[in-house]
């Protein structure tokens, strides 16, 4: 029964799987673009400059809700961290300082219309 499911590639361990996909994702996005600033929105098409595992993953969304929670494969993080993948991205596109500014500027817009 094991060399039945080992041929079926069973999985055993579900997170490692997760990982490997992902891996295999950022890996691949990686060799297709040269970075791993990923696109919120990054979906992975189904051609064959992906491998089939992860056509039609969500990659964007993933590495995003990645950058909001680090905890997600904290296990894995030095394997991700040499692959280039920059857990603080995007966490803070404006300084509050700038933010306070633009909110200002804002509100002063609508009390004049």
């Amino acid at each position: 029964m094991y060399n039945l499911l080992k041929e079926k590639n069973f999985v055993w361990n579900y997170n490692e799987f997760c990982f490997h996909r992902l891996y295999s994702a950022l890996s691949s996005y990686k060799k297709v673009y040269n970075h791993l600033e990923i696109p919120s929105k990054f979906i992975i098409p189904k051609n064959d400059a992906w491998p089939k595992l992860v056509h039609g993953y969500k990659l964007g969304f993933l590495a995003e809700k990645m950058r909001n929670d680090d905890t997600k494969f904290v296990e894995y993080r030095y394997i991700l961290d040499k692959i280039g993948f920059d857990f603080s991205k995007y966490k803070e596109v404006i300084s509050p300082e700038h933010a306070l500014e633009a909110i200002k500027v804002i509100f002063l817009f609508y009390i004049h219309i």
